[in-house]
């Protein structure tokens, strides 16, 4: 039996079908662009259709595939599975991407209270202006997004896996981290603790 070992195609994604969620900007734009421009099919979605239709015209080979909706949704999640059965019906890889970040960069930016701060000051900072509106906002788009989101697309994962010849490779989910998960960053630290969650989450969710 021989075999390639060949480097491209070790680490090849030609022919490949993906969804790279939040994939209109930042981190999950590039990850949709590098794929594309390696010869995959890339479905990307996000709740902007303006920044969406802005990442198509970046495509390579025209193969970046718009989605508009949000991975919080389950109606926009329904609606984007039904979009990629009809236009493939599988998909190789799945990218949950998409994510809230707590950092506030706007001008009006409050600093955190330090130990010289009153408790009147730490109250009001942590109870007024990091509500838990933003804590529930957090925690369900970074843990219980992703995994609805995987669930969502599973079956289309499946149908990815009966196409190959062995069964191998199989289908992947990738689930984009941070080091906010791993350090200790108190300035997002609502961000930190639903990055800390969803690597938990894999473990506990990984059926092998």
């Amino acid at each position: 039996m021989t075999s390639n070992l060949n480097r491209t195609d070790l680490t090849s994604v030609s022919g490949l079908v993906a969804v790279v969620t939040g994939g209109g900007t930042g981190l999950g734009l590039i990850i949709a662009r590098t794929l594309e421009a390696n010869g995959a099919k890339v479905f990307i979605t996000g709740r902007r259709q303006d920044k969406l239709d802005e990442a198509v015209k970046l495509a390579q080979h025209g193969n970046i595939i718009p989605i508009q909706g949000s991975t919080t949704s389950h109606d926009d999640l329904q609606r984007a599975v039904d979009a990629v059965t009809k236009e493939t019906g599988y998909i190789d890889l799945l990218v949950n991407n998409a994510g809230q970040t707590t950092f506030d960069s706007s001008p009006d930016a409050r600093t955190k209270p330090t130990g010289a701060s009153s408790v009147a000051e730490i109250r009001d900072y942590y109870f007024n202006y990091r509500p838990q509106e933003l804590w529930r906002d957090t925690l369900e788009t970074n843990i219980a997004a992703v995994f609805t989101t995987s669930m969502a697309f599973l079956e289309l994962l499946d149908e990815g896996n009966k196409r190959r010849e062995g069964g191998s490779p199989k289908s992947q989910v990738i689930v984009v981290g941070s080091t906010g998960g791993l350090t200790r960053f108190t300035d997002s630290f609502i961000y930190n603790a639903s990055k800390v969650r969803i690597i938990d989450t894999i473990f506990e969710s990984c059926v092998c």
